[in-house]
């Protein structure tokens, strides 16, 4: 039996929106999940597992029409929905209501929910998150135990929850929660944090699409495939699928770079790491004093979400200090020259604008 594990799609979501890319962006977390029905279709899975926050709110009946319909076009695949932190279920809830296609199981009620599928000798233990909070993964996994535990007949038996709960690093540590999990062939996790709880075994899945620098590393998608026989795992595999990273970058300047120089050095940067990625860009070392480094620019020609600029101006301190030995200007080189090896850098870079300010004042360069 093959599945792909999915989790945290989030579609409606529009990140970096005051940016000139956010209208792209907001299309891309809609084409990522549209890779992954593909995907589906492509490896020949029978089972789609999605743990939680499939929307970033609470989707209206034309927003689930639209998803029902990609996933109607898998007539061979079960897919299994649970609602995660960004889409949780509420009291009048449209999914509660809404009719999906016979394939698409969207766990709309609490509590752990039963679901067999006898063709695939599996059955899918699911629950959804509600107003009152998430099960963590420990408490369904007892659940399980107290109401389905020796009446099951299925050979693969897949538990999917949307987080692990705040306990499970306690729980895994003392060995407790690999000997919970052991019931099951897999268990699917949601929540936005990727990682392998045991391998093979108990996956959080992650985000599908990063959408903030707060999401670093590859996203994608799961693929296994679990013996119907045995129920044992002899497939596993994580499959990149995001359109974009979020990427910090560093670069260097030198006292010859410019603007052009600056938007070439950029240009083969992006080359390499791909111009649909999102980058925070961060400039060090020392420039000319008269140059300036337009953020805008940048911004209106990559993809940029934020621009830090740690430049320092290249003075020539002996030759300003001999034309300003009296003034302001000379008392703040000066102080700098004296104090260059105790002082912070945000005291050295205070020095700098302020020298930099009062040149501009007096006319300087």
């Amino acid at each position: 039996m093959r599945f792909i594990h999915v989790s945290d799609v989030r579609l409606g979501l529009n990140p970096d929106s005051e940016k000139k890319w956010g209208r792209q962006r907001a299309k891309e977390l809609k084409t990522t999940f549209k890779r992954v029905v593909d995907k589906v279709s492509e490896e020949g899975c029978d089972l789609l597992l999605i743990s939680g926050s499939l929307f970033s709110h609470q989707p209206v009946s034309a927003e689930l029409a639209e998803v029902n319909r990609m996933l109607a076009a898998l007539p061979g695949t079960e897919v299994v929905i649970i609602a995660g932190r960004s889409d949780m279920l509420r009291r009048n809830a449209p999914v509660r209501s809404f009719c999906f296609a016979p394939n698409v199981h969207y766990v709309s009620e609490p509590g752990l929910t039963e679901l067999k599928f006898p063709a695939l000798n599996t059955t899918v233990y699911a629950a959804s998150r509600t107003e009152t909070g998430a099960e963590s993964v420990t408490k369904l996994s007892e659940e399980y135990r107290n109401r389905f535990a020796g009446k099951e007949n299925a050979a693969i038996r897949i538990l999917l929850a949307p987080e692990c709960g705040s306990g499970c690093g306690a729980a895994l540590s003392d060995g407790s929660l690999k000997e919970l999990l052991s019931a099951f062939s897999y268990t699917a996790i949601g929540g936005t944090e990727r990682r392998e709880l045991i391998p093979e075994r108990a996956v959080c899945a992650g985000t599908v699409e990063p959408v903030s620098m707060g999401e670093p590393g590859e996203h994608g998608i799961y693929l296994g495939d679990l013996s119907p026989a045995s129920g044992r795992m002899i497939g596993f595999s994580f499959l990149p699928i995001a359109a974009a990273s979020y990427i910090p970058l560093l670069i260097n300047v030198t006292e010859d770079t410019d603007t052009a120089s600056l938007m070439k050095l950029l240009a083969g940067e992006m080359d390499k790491r791909g111009r649909n990625n999102v980058y925070r860009l961060r400039l060090s070392g020392k420039r000319r004093p008269e140059t300036e480094f337009s953020a805008q620019l940048l911004e209106d020609t990559y993809r940029i979400e934020e621009f830090v600029d740690e430049t320092e101006p290249q003075y020539d301190f002996s030759a300003l200090f001999a034309e300003h030995p009296q003034d302001m200007i000379g008392f703040y080189i000066s102080r700098l020259m004296k104090q260059d090896e105790e002082m912070s850098e945000i005291g050295k870079k205070a020095m700098y604008y302020g020298i930099h300010a009062l040149l501009k004042t007096a006319g300087g360069k």
